[in-house]
C-alpha cells in the first residue's frame, strides 16, 4: 500500500547552540484514509512532539471520518445517499472547503479532475473485493452518464451540499489526504514544529 508522509524541521537545527541537545528524528506512523502515515519531525523536544503528532494524526482521523465513502455516516456518505433530492445535506466547514477545491480544480484541468467519479465504486474491483474481473461495457457506460462535477451543488453560506441526479456519487479520495496533510501541518506548526 501507499504512505503519506509529513516531514518537519531539519537535523541540526539547534547544533551551533551547546546548552541545546542537537535534534533526533522522531518518528511516528498510524493508519488512516485508507493508507498509512508518517510524520518525522527533528527536534530535541521528544515528548511535546509525540504529543503534537498525536494530535496531527487526531486530525487526519477527525477528517476521514468526514469525508470517507467507507462508513455511511461520513457527511461524503450522506451527500451520496440523498443523490437527486432537491434539499443539500448540511457539511462541516471542512467538507465545504474540500468540496469547493475540487470544483476549482475540476474547472482548472477542464472535468479531469472530478470527484463525482464516485459512481463507479464497485465497478471495478480494486479493494477488498478484487477478484481481476473486468466490468461489462454496458455498465461502464451507464456509469458515465452519471459523471459530471457540475452536478455538485455546494451553497457556501448555508454549509449543504448535493448531487442534481440519483445513481451520482462523490469521492474525495484523490483530495482529501492533501487537505488532511495541510491541516496536520498546520497542527504541528501551531505547536512550534
Amino acid at each position: 500500500g501507499a504512505a503519506l508522509c509529513v516531514w518537519l524541521g531539519s537535523p541540526g537545527a539547534h547544533a551551533q547552540n551547546a546548552s541545546r541537545q542537537p535534534d533526533r528524528e522522531i518518528k511516528r506512523a498510524h493508519p488512516t484514509m485508507g493508507t498509512l502515515v508518517q510524520i518525522i519531525v527533528y527536534t530535541d523536544q521528544e515528548e511535546a512532539a509525540v504529543r503534537a503528532m498525536d494530535q496531527a494524526f487526531a486530525e487526519f482521523d477527525r477528517l476521514d471520518k468526514l469525508m470517507t465513502t467507507w462508513t455511511e455516516d461520513s457527511e461524503v456518505s450522506r451527500i451520496n445517499a440523498a443523490a437527486g433530492q432537491k434539499t443539500g445535506v448540511p457539511i462541516s466547514a471542512d467538507t465545504l472547503a474540500v468540496l469547493q477545491k475540487a470544483a476549482w480544480g475540476a474547472r482548472l484541468t477542464r472535468g479531469a479532475f472530478d470527484i463525482t467519479v464516485g459512481a463507479f465504486k464497485g465497478l471495478w474491483k480494486f479493494d477488498q473485493d478484487k477478484d481481476g474481473s473486468l466490468p461489462a461495457r454496458e455498465a461502464v457506460q451507464a456509469k458515465q452518464r452519471l459523471v459530471d462535477w457540475r452536478d455538485v451543488v455546494v451553497d457556501a453560506h448555508a454549509k449543504t451540499a448535493r448531487l442534481r441526479r440519483a445513481a451520482q456519487a462523490i469521492t474525495l479520495g484523490g483530495i482529501a489526504k492533501g487537505y488532511a496533510t495541510d491541516r496536520a501541518v498546520a497542527l504541528l506548526r501551531q505547536r512550534g514544529f
